[in-house]
């Protein structure tokens, strides 16, 4: 018997006062989610620049353990969305 991979989807909606390419450049670049958030400490990206659908990283967490996990980009428009 073989086992199917596991799939988590994480979404959250807020509201923030700064342009739309501020908050673009900020969600699009998970090496800077350290700044802000109490959990990811950063990524590292196989190459540099903007990521884009396909494009593969490895995050970076803690909580009581430190971790990693192997992430890919499913959406990608330029002040619109990042997934």
């Amino acid at each position: 018997m073989t086992s199917e991979p596991t799939t988590n989807r994480v979404s959250l909606n807020i509201d923030v006062a700064v342009p739309v390419s501020v908050a673009y450049a900020a969600v699009s670049d998970p090496r800077k989610y350290g700044r802000w958030s109490p959990e990811a400490t950063g990524a590292q990206l196989p190459s540099g620049g903007l990521l884009k659908v396909g494009d593969r990283f490895t995050g970076r967490s803690r909580v009581w353990v430190q971790w990693s996990g192997n992430c890919i980009v499913v959406a990608a428009e330029p002040n619109r969305l990042f997934a």
